[in-house]
C-alpha cells in the first residue's frame, strides 16, 4: 500500500484487521441509511452541474448549502439507530437507548472516568473477538498481504485534518445569495431532485458575483 500511496500517509491498517468491525458495521449502516444517497449526488453535480471538487470555492458552497441539510440526515438517522433492537448474548433484545436507560436506572448517571494507563499490548487492545469468527472479516487484498500479520505499534496515528474553505464572498453577498435562492427554492427540502435544483441555480448566482468581482 505504500509502495501505491507513498509513506507517512497512514494508508495500511496495522495489526490484525479485527480492531475496527464494530465501527466498519457502523459505517456501514449509516452509509446505506443516508451516506450513499449524498455521495451519488455529489458525483451527479460533478458530472453534470459544474462542480469542480478540487477548487475551493466549490466546497465552500457545498458547505453552505447542503451541510445543514446533511447534518439533519445524520441526526435523523441517529435517533433512528438508538431505537434500533440489537441481539445481546444471553439477554432480551434492546435498543443502544434502552440499553443506556437501564444502565442510568441501575449505576447512576455517570460519565466515563479517565483512564490514565495504557494497554499493555496495544496490538490486543479494542479486539473484537466474536468478529475473529465471521468469515472474511479478517481478509485482505491480495495486493497488500506483503504486510502479514503486523503487530508492531506504528510510529505515529493516523490524523485527518479537515480545515474548512475560507468564504470567497463578502457578508452581504453571502446574505445576496440566500435571500435569491431562498426566493425560488426550498433549501431544506430532502426531496434529492430538489437540491439538484439548490445547486444549479446557487450555483449560476455564485458564478456571476465571482465573475463580477473579477472584472
Amino acid at each position: 500500500m505504500e509502495e501505491k500511496m507513498g509513506p507517512d500517509r497512514g494508508s495500511y491498517i496495522w495489526g490484525r484487521s479485527v480492531h475496527n468491525s464494530r465501527i466498519e458495521r457502523l459505517w456501514y449502516d449509516m452509509t446505506e441509511g443516508f451516506g450513499r444517497k449524498w455521495k451519488e449526488f455529489f458525483y451527479t453535480l460533478e458530472d453534470c452541474h459544474g462542480l469542480e471538487p478540487s477548487d475551493p470555492s466549490h466546497v465552500w458552497l457545498l458547505h453552505l448549502l447542503f451541510l445543514p441539510t446533511i447534518n439533519e440526515d445524520a441526526l435523523a438517522w441517529a435517533e433512528t439507530w438508538n431505537s434500533h433492537k440489537i441481539q445481546l448474548e444471553g439477554e432480551r433484545r434492546s435498543s443502544p437507548q434502552q440499553l443506556f436507560t437501564r444502565s442510568s436506572l441501575l449505576d447512576g448517571v455517570h460519565g466515563l472516568p479517565p483512564q490514565g494507563e495504557e494497554p499493555e499490548d496495544f496490538s490486543l487492545y479494542g479486539v473484537d473477538w466474536e468478529a475473529m469468527e465471521g468469515l472474511g472479516l479478517t481478509d485482505h487484498p491480495e495486493d497488500t498481504a506483503e504486510l502479514g500479520d503486523r503487530q508492531d505499534r506504528p510510529e505515529w496515528m493516523n490524523e485527518v485534518v479537515c480545515e474548512p474553505p475560507d468564504c470567497p464572498l463578502t457578508d452581504e453577498q453571502v446574505k445576496g445569495l440566500g435571500d435569491e435562492l431562498a426566493a425560488v427554492v426550498d433549501t431544506w427540502s430532502r426531496d434529492m431532485d430538489v437540491q439538484r435544483a439548490v445547486w444549479i441555480k446557487a450555483f449560476g448566482i455564485f458564478s456571476q458575483m465571482i465573475q463580477e468581482a473579477e472584472d
